[in-house]
């Protein structure tokens, strides 16, 4: 399910064909869950509430709920949309040396919503409440449906708004200095201390551009099957993500897409099918995804049935608008004792974003890396009422705090890396989000 705004062009590449706004602009939420530093608050209207463990109040808060509904073609029925960041590591049994100056997740209680559907063109207005409240859906559907009425229809094709200039940045670790990083996750490998190590930068700079219209050049440019849109308060994200963390459905069917593997698009049609085949046959590129698969498959499998664990597709090239990349799909049942939120919990953070053996290599990078990730490396999307779960992983994506914007960019490290290809390739990775800021053809100069 997509968090977004609209359609891109290219939509036929995005493979859910539903987007979903929460609210129009000013109109406050059920209630909003923050969670920092291992404490979580809650505010509902003027109240506030406080707990200690962020899975334990979504675990019964979904709990308590019981949704009744008529056949509808999309599996949200209301529940939670968010984010949680990389730093909730800490709350899986995982190392936390960097603290985020932003929340560690945050999460809205969304019991009305509006729906789109993009292959049929409709709309769809949501909402769930008690059986005595039902009065109050109905007339906010009556508000909304007279609101939209009045709603004029934008461009069919969206305007990318720029100055054609090029956007100056700072790198968190220099070139030099992350090529020494990268030596020393190689050094690591040798000793046995990993296979794999993700390691991870960070791009900060400056901008006027609001986060919804570069979120709607990134949407044109690089239009991606787990975009979306965030605005809360001072912070906006914007997320052109490819990556598929965790599926839920309702009968307890899990899927997991990770994505280990990344080559630019050709210049010609021969290039990209040139491309498209070099990744395919990359010893190294698969040696990582099959790592990266490994691991996954332990994740869900801790809490999905015995023999239910299944690998369908393994290292399959996926094209996009701006790269090529080899994914795999796993798929399980979770177990009669397990929910949702414990699935979440055994599979966090992704291991795409971490490296393997998880645990272990959670602490090498902790000591590799300078600064938390925050929000990069965690995942967007919904936790429902009806048991079902869907959510990106964050990469592809910018964060704006107000006028400060950081993007995070990353890669494996194996044994058999070369660390002037990793830094090109995490260049790569920044391209499409900086030229999105410019809304210029031309690429940055990543130097």
């Amino acid at each position: 399910m997509h968090f977004g705004w609209t359609a891109p062009p290219g939509a036929a590449e995005i493979d859910s064909p539903f987007s979903a706004r929460l609210t129009k602009a000013g109109e406050r939420f059920s209630s909003t869950t923050v969670a920092t530093g291992g404490s979580i608050s809650v505010a509902a209207g003027p109240h506030r509430v406080s707990s200690d463990n962020l899975w334990i109040h979504l675990t019964e808060s979904i709990q308590r709920t019981t949704v009744e509904a008529p056949p509808l073609p999309f599996p949200f029925l209301g529940g939670y949309i968010g984010y949680l960041g990389y730093e909730m590591k800490g709350a899986c049994n995982g190392p936390n040396n960097h603290r985020s100056s932003l929340p560690d997740a945050i999460f809205l209680l969304a019991d009305r919503f509006l729906v789109i559907d993009h292959q049929e063109n409709a709309l769809w207005l949501a909402g769930c409440a008690a059986h005595e409240d039902l009065g109050d859906i109905e007339q906010w559907i009556a508000e909304y449906s007279r609101w939209i009425s009045e709603l004029r229809d934008d461009p069919t094709e969206p305007v990318l708004r720029g100055d054609g200039r090029q956007m100056r940045f700072r790198v968190l670790i220099p070139k030099q200095e992350y090529l020494r990083r990268i030596a020393k996750a190689q050094a690591y490998i040798a000793a046995g201390e990993s296979y794999e190590i993700c390691l991870t930068n960070k791009l900060y700079l400056r901008t006027e551009i609001p986060a919804l219209t570069y979120y709607q050049n990134l949407r044109a440019l690089n239009p991606a099957p787990y975009a979306a849109y965030l605005s809360l308060g001072d912070v906006e994200i914007a997320c052109s993500s490819p990556e598929c963390f965790l599926r839920i459905a309702e009968n307890g069917s899990v899927e997991s897409r990770p994505i280990k593997g990344t080559l630019p698009r050709g210049q010609s049609e021969a290039e990209d099918l040139l491309l498209r085949s070099r990744l395919a046959a990359d010893e190294k590129y698969r040696a990582e995804n099959l790592m990266i698969t490994d691991l996954v498959r332990h994740d869900i499998g801790r809490v999905c049935g015995i023999g239910t664990v299944r690998v369908p597709q393994l290292m399959k090239v996926e094209t996009y608008a701006t790269v090529h990349q080899l994914v795999s799909t796993l798929t399980g049942k979770l177990s009669s004792e397990a929910s949702p939120i414990d699935c979440i919990r055994a599979a966090f953070p992704a291991g795409s974003m971490t490296g393997a053996p998880k645990l272990r290599t959670l602490e090498l990078l902790d000591g590799l890396e300078d600064e938390a990730r925050g929000i990069y490396s965690g995942n967007i999307g919904y936790i429902g009422f009806n048991r079902t779960a869907d959510l990106n992983v964050v990469i592809r994506s910018a964060v704006f705090n107000k006028q400060d914007v950081s993007i995070g960019v990353g890669g494996a490290i194996t044994f058999q890396s070369e660390a002037e290809q990793e830094w090109a390739e995490i260049m790569l990775k920044a391209k499409a989000l900086l030229s999105a800021f410019s809304a210029a053809p031309r690429a940055p100069d990543f130097e």
